[in-house]
């Protein structure tokens, strides 16, 4: 395995146990039974950040796995779409691209279309 790929593998295998780690966040999501309206509303926004954490959470979860599992079958590195290399400087900051940087404009730009 090429030593870049090693020190990435060892970057998303951190990442990912910080990802993991804050999985009590759950626990907020527990529902108290409130009389008072405005702590009814104040639970259910509270609740609301709850979720969108643990969504995130989970995004991240799935990418840096997915990353793992490229470096173990030899794929990492290049991109999902247009199969070609992934820029280095772009896996230095974001290890767990799926996508070279054109292809990702371009799936952005689509996402903000269909928005």
């Amino acid at each position: 395995m090429n030593t870049d790929f090693k020190l990435a593998r060892q970057i998303l295998e951190a990442r990912m146990m910080e990802a993991t780690s804050g999985r009590g966040s759950s626990d907020a999501l527990l529902i108290d039974q409130v009389a008072d309206p405005a702590d009814m509303t104040r639970e259910s926004a509270d609740r609301d950040v709850v979720v969108q954490i643990l969504d995130s959470e989970s995004t991240m979860v799935r990418l840096l796995r997915s990353a793992i599992d490229r470096i173990q079958d030899g794929s990492y590195g290049l991109c999902l779409e247009c199969e070609e290399a992934i820029a280095r400087n772009r896996l230095q900051a974001l290890p767990w691209a799926e996508r070279c940087i054109r292809c990702q404009e371009a799936a952005d730009f689509e996402y903000r279309q269909a928005a």
